[in-house]
């Protein structure tokens, strides 16, 4: 879990020192949303969700606002989830389609969003750090 977490601010500080622009929702999934917490206002709920919380920053060094929940992205969704939130945004979640056939996880997506939502997607484009 520590190794990740610095991964990701090493990942991060390289990019900026290059002169690369940087978006705060990087492709590494688990800590960016303590990041992100940084950014948006302290009345914002951020949950993260992932079907393996052992990577994810113990709950201690989690903002107030930020919140950890197991899930399947492939199983049905619970009620209490079901048009909750305004904004959806996914990383790697190539990693989790069967048979090449996204559909499941894209309803699901669909289904977390409230009226007039947003989904972002966030592409995953392979490069060494030394050719950035």
């Amino acid at each position: 879990r520590c190794r990740l977490n610095l991964q990701y601010f090493l990942w991060k500080d390289a990019m900026q020192a290059k002169g690369m622009s940087f978006t705060p929702y990087p492709f590494l999934c688990r800590i960016w949303l303590v990041d992100l917490a940084r950014y948006l206002p302290a009345s914002a709920r951020i949950d993260g969700f992932d079907i393996d919380l052992t990577q994810c920053p113990p709950k201690e060094w989690l903002p107030p606002n930020v919140s950890v929940h197991n899930l399947d992205c492939l199983a049905p969704l619970p009620d209490r989830l079901v048009g909750r939130y305004d904004i959806v945004h996914i990383q790697l979640f190539h990693l989790a389609v069967h048979s090449n056939d996204p559909a499941p996880i894209i309803k699901n997506l669909v289904k977390l969003l409230s009226m007039g939502p947003t989904l972002s997607v966030r592409r995953l484009r392979s490069c060494r750090i030394a050719r950035c």
